[in-house]
């Protein structure tokens, strides 16, 4: 089914999973893709930087999680301009 590629460019992963704030971001993606069409999957290309590094691509396990992190971001968000 229906999916999402997020290309980056930065340097190798550590232990090869994407930043936090990468997988985030991924879940905002989907969040916002779903409201039209459902995704099915994720995945984060990650573009080398050098001709000895050829990157990696790492299929979003865990989309829910992603999405639900996203949603909690948007939410604080939205709290902390209610405070200031």
């Amino acid at each position: 089914g229906p999916g999402i590629v997020d290309l980056k460019s930065s340097k190798p992963y550590r232990n090869g999973v994407p930043y936090t704030k990468v997988l985030v971001q991924c879940g905002g993606y989907a969040r916002i893709r779903s409201e039209s069409s459902p995704v099915n999957w994720v995945e984060v290309w990650r573009l080398g930087k050098s001709p000895k590094d050829e990157g990696d691509v790492y299929g979003v396990r865990d989309l829910h999680a992603c999405i639900r992190a996203f949603e909690g971001a948007v939410e604080q968000y939205y709290r902390l301009l209610r405070v200031s």
